[in-house]
């Protein structure tokens, strides 16, 4: 769970920096370690982060 809090913290960081690169990667990266979606506010979690990695993937392309 560290792992994740940390991932995700690097990845605001990136994006507040507007490394939209770096930010997708450390999301993807969140996604890998964060915990299943067992619960309706774990599925939103990981919606919310896969939505947040869409937004990055495509301001790295712009």
């Amino acid at each position: 769970m560290n792992d994740y809090l940390s991932l995700m913290e690097q990845a605001r960081q990136a994006e507040d920096l507007r490394d939209w690169k770096t930010a997708a990667q450390l999301y993807t990266q969140a996604m890998a370690v964060s915990p299943k979606a067992r619960t309706m506010r774990q599925r939103r979690e990981r919606l919310n982060l896969q939505q947040r990695i869409d937004f990055c993937e495509r301001n790295a392309r712009t």
